[in-house]
């Protein structure tokens, strides 16, 4: 939990204890949490803590770079714990979102056009498809 508190501080944000339960709960998980998902987990925690404050918190944690607000053709707003750049793929079946590591040879490389439009601040690729699961089940 210490390391979670120098995060928020590196990041100038107040190390305090929801934030830190919050940051810890998505640095541990890999499944691209909804706020609603993040706060059934932190509220077996810290029973008082309410969904508002869970909602406020993801998206000063997403304003500040602490975390990754998806841009997903998805049903609720998804969150990502991991900061490393990384693309996804998802299903548009099921919307599970699932990390894909970038190759060697992959940049994030912006061309002079897309450049041109203003300043970049992340790039994100997700790759729609149907899961082998979802596949298999149509």
């Amino acid at each position: 939990m210490k390391k979670i508190r120098e995060e928020l501080q590196q990041f100038g944000l107040a190390a305090t204890h929801p934030r830190s339960v919050i940051l810890r709960c998505l640095r541990e998980r890999k499944d691209h949490p909804d706020a609603e998902t993040v706060y059934q987990t932190v509220h077996q925690e810290i029973p008082s803590l309410s969904i508002d404050t869970v909602y406020r918190t993801l998206n000063l944690f997403a304003s500040s770079g602490l975390i990754v607000h998806l841009a997903m053709p998805t049903h609720r707003f998804r969150f990502d714990g991991g900061v490393e750049p990384h693309d996804h793929f998802l299903c548009t079946t099921c919307e599970q979102i699932v990390d894909i590591e970038p190759e060697e040879n992959d940049h994030q490389v912006f061309s002079e056009k897309v450049a041109a439009l203003g300043q970049i601040l992340s790039l994100q690729r997700v790759y729609l498809g149907t899961c082998h699961a979802c596949k298999k089940a149509i």
